[in-house]
């Protein structure tokens, strides 16, 4: 997910016979230094999911925006407390809907995963979920939430969204 592959990683051509890379960006940056070919593969999203609030710990009833990133990308880049803010603004006093936020590996950012929590705790109606979950629970928590919210400042092919929209 960067505009220029680094030069530090071009020895690992060596052990390719071709890069398959996810989107149009990354496929053009590594393709500017590949001696390999370099494929186009979008994605595949496909999986069967079972929402269920009570088994995730979420309300029932409620408008669930859900936020979910990855703790070992940057924050500044995942953007989380932008859309905190967004969500409280917006919703701020407003019955029947729920925020629902999702970092995984948080224990790789403590300090960064304190100033989330507190973010959090502040927005009534908000839940703070940060086990790491299998890629099932993660579809399921993705199908038990309406609406996929995110702010982020960078995002490599969107992954989440498309699999929310799904």
């Amino acid at each position: 997910e960067l505009p220029e592959f680094p030069d530090r990683w071009l020895d690992a051509f060596t052990r390719v016979d071709e890069v398959w890379a996810p989107s149009q960006f990354v496929m053009s940056a590594v393709a500017a230094k590949s001696p390999v070919p370099v494929v186009h593969m979008p994605h595949g999203i496909g999986f069967e999911a079972t929402p269920d609030r009570s088994a995730l710990g979420l309300p029932e009833g409620k408008l669930l925006f859900l936020v979910m990133y990855d703790m070992r990308s940057h924050q500044a880049r995942q953007n989380p407390q932008a859309a905190i803010a967004a969500f409280d603004g917006a919703f701020s006093g407003v019955a029947g809907v729920g925020l629902v936020v999702k970092v995984a590996n948080a224990d790789f950012d403590p300090e960064g995963f304190r100033e989330l929590e507190a973010s959090v705790q502040a927005v009534p109606d908000a839940v703070l979920i940060s086990e790491n979950f299998s890629r099932q629970k993660v579809y399921d928590l993705e199908a038990s939430c309406d609406v996929y919210l995110s702010l982020h400042r960078a995002e490599g092919w969107g992954l989440n969204l498309a699999e929310s929209m799904f």
